[in-house]
């Protein structure tokens, strides 16, 4: 017949609590984007502003690509 068989493959509890937190993360970045969306004129106006951003997003950056090692 035309089905393909699935192969399921054993994750292990860490895998798991990673793509958890991964998962966490991401959506927590999608949120706080959205946000800076919005108000994007004003926030960009504003160094204290752009500065909190950036700190933001080295925060963010460092601390996914230390968990994809």
């Amino acid at each position: 017949s035309g089905f393909q068989s699935l192969t399921y493959q054993a994750i292990s509890a860490n895998e798991i609590a990673l793509h958890m937190f991964l998962a966490t993360e991401l959506l927590s970045l999608q949120r706080q984007l959205s946000q800076w969306k919005l108000r994007w004129s004003e926030l960009w106006n504003s160094e204290p502003e752009r500065q909190q951003i950036a700190d933001t997003a080295l925060h963010w950056g460092e601390q996914l690509q230390g968990q994809l090692k």
